[in-house]
């Protein structure tokens, strides 16, 4: 199923994937997704990911993002998660192509878990994860991670690139960089004593 990306579209029931070409939707476009629904971005926008089973209750769905074009410096893709009662609580990212240059943002405010996979390079230098314990696992990524630790990012995997992840102060972290020749940069002396 194809979409121009103009304002917002419930895939609940809905199976196989959304494919989003219109990279002229510069608003937030919001998704409905069903547990387990895929969507394809074939354009640089932003897509808010919603989710609501109908029931009592706080619950949460998986959804996978393939991101299909190389981002544009300046004008990459963004994906929303905000805080509700039903939420999306894993997102699986697919980097198809490459997302540099801190192109893609995450702005996720909420638990969820990422996981990263795909031949692309990945530049999360801008993501915004602002609450919530979110972690990012990218043991399927052969492309190169780029990352920054934050109080609410504390635990990242990398993948089989040369990844560069960057760690925070004052905070216990989980990192594991995987295979490759990764780089781990520190904002400050982390030695104690």
């Amino acid at each position: 199923l194809t979409t121009d990306g103009a304002g917002a579209f419930d895939m609940t029931n809905i199976a196989g994937t959304l494919l989003v070409t219109d990279a002229a939707a510069a608003a937030a476009d919001q998704v409905t997704v069903a547990d387990g629904s895929s969507i394809e971005l074939e354009a640089d926008l932003t897509v808010e990911l919603a989710y609501d089973d109908g029931a009592t209750g706080d619950t949460t769905a998986t959804a996978t993002v393939t991101l299909g074009e190389a981002s544009t410096a300046g004008g990459g893709s963004e994906i929303q998660i905000e805080e509700t009662g039903d939420t999306v609580g894993t997102l699986n990212i697919i980097a198809s192509a490459n997302q540099t240059a801190g192109d893609l943002v995450l702005d996720i405010e909420t638990d969820v878990a990422i996981n990263l996979s795909g031949a692309g390079n990945v530049d999360l230098s801008n993501a915004q994860i602002t609450a919530g314990d979110s972690t990012l696992n990218a043991s399927g990524l052969s492309g190169d991670l780029t990352v920054t630790a934050n109080a609410n990012l504390l635990t990242i995997t990398g993948g089989s690139g040369d990844d560069t992840i960057t760690a925070v102060t004052a905070e216990e972290f989980v990192l594991d960089g995987g295979a490759g020749a990764d780089t781990l940069n520190t904002v400050a002396d982390m030695t104690s004593g």
